[in-house]
């Protein structure tokens, strides 16, 4: 049961990663030691997907941890003009920690890396989100602080990771909450 001249635009891939080998062009999965590589077994989620369309061809691949939680996306254009690779860590309670995300472009030789690290207090509740760009210094994008109830008592975004014109905005709450 099928159309003639019937050609998917769209293909998802399950379970597995056997898909990559039959696929024209796809590459090997990138690693990087400072983020988990994933496992090779992705029972039961969605492992790939491939964009057909006249003039590009695109294929993402995602890996999974042991808990279901992506670890690494790789975007890949077939035609090997461009790739965009993002990977994530989890602290022990499941909160990102870490995003680090690739992108690479062979037609302009560029390549450039976009790191965010995300930080927590005890009772999980984001404490500061920083930002660096390829191997850069890390800049504070946003500081949050908490009562001693766990309310957000103030945060303060720093624009462009500069101190010198930060916003803070407190909060207060009334006996209601």
């Amino acid at each position: 049961c099928g159309i003639a001249n019937f050609e998917p635009l769209v293909s998802y891939f399950y379970d597995n990663y056997s898909y990559l080998s039959t696929i024209p062009n796809a590459v090997a999965m990138p690693a990087d030691s400072s983020y988990p590589a994933g496992l090779d077994n992705g029972m039961g989620m969605l492992t790939g997907k491939a964009v057909w369309e006249d003039w590009y061809q695109i294929l993402t691949t995602y890996r999974y941890d042991d808990r279901k939680r992506i670890v690494l996306e790789y975007e890949n254009n077939l035609d090997g003009v461009y790739s965009i690779h993002t990977f994530s860590k989890y602290n022990f309670a499941g909160d990102l920690t870490g995003k680090k995300t690739v992108y690479n472009n062979t037609d302009l030789g560029l390549t450039y890396t976009s790191e965010y690290a995300y930080s927590y207090n005890n009772w999980g509740a984001l404490t500061r989100v920083q930002h660096k760009m390829n191997n850069g210094a890390w800049t504070t994008l946003r500081t949050y602080s908490y009562d001693e109830v766990a309310r957000k008592s103030s945060e303060t975004v720093f624009p462009g990771g500069s101190s010198s014109n930060s916003k803070r905005t407190n909060y207060g709450y009334n006996l209601r909450g």
